[in-house]
């Protein structure tokens, strides 16, 4: 989110990398207090041709970036924030897509298409036309993003000793 964000030339790209390390936090808090239901959820995505987001709201009534939103207003996070962690699929439109909502949607993507972690989906999803064109990116820049991505990934990856 943050390459997107820098290439974007959107004002405050740390502020959008902290939307895309959040965007998900739902997804932990299901795994720990409903386990037995995530569990339920995470069969029905390999099973299906569902989303994850898509599979909750249909088992549980809810998806992750309902339960992650909630919890960032709870830490009163800024207003920016919460709303990228809440529209990051992009399912439920907001009335107004912000560039940073984009990015966070096109990151997500980027990073289930470059399998940096899995975040339980078994495919990768639409990006979003409207998301695409908000931040006004060439189809030319997909390449330096992926591969700045990437890089960055790998030396985040190999500081932390995960491999």
């Amino acid at each position: 989110a943050r390459v997107l964000a820098e290439t974007a030339h959107i004002k405050d790209p740390e502020e959008v990398f902290a939307g895309g390390l959040l965007h998900d936090i739902g997804k932990l808090i299901h795994a720990m207090y409903l386990r037995e239901e995530f569990a339920g959820v995470i069969a029905n995505v390999m099973e299906t041709e569902l989303q994850m987001f898509e599979s909750e709201e249909k088992m549980l009534g809810f998806d992750h970036a309902q339960t992650g939103s909630t919890l960032a207003e709870k830490w009163r996070l800024p207003r920016k924030t919460v709303n990228m962690i809440a529209y990051h699929h992009l399912s439920d439109m907001p009335d107004t897509l912000t560039k940073e909502i984009a990015a966070v949607h096109i990151g997500n993507t980027l990073c289930i298409a470059l399998r940096m972690g899995s975040g339980g989906d078994k495919r990768v999803p639409i990006v979003n036309q409207k998301a695409w064109e908000i931040l006004n990116l060439k189809l030319s820049d997909l390449e330096y993003i992926m591969q700045r991505s990437t890089k960055l990934f790998e030396e985040s990856v190999s500081i932390m000793d995960f491999q």
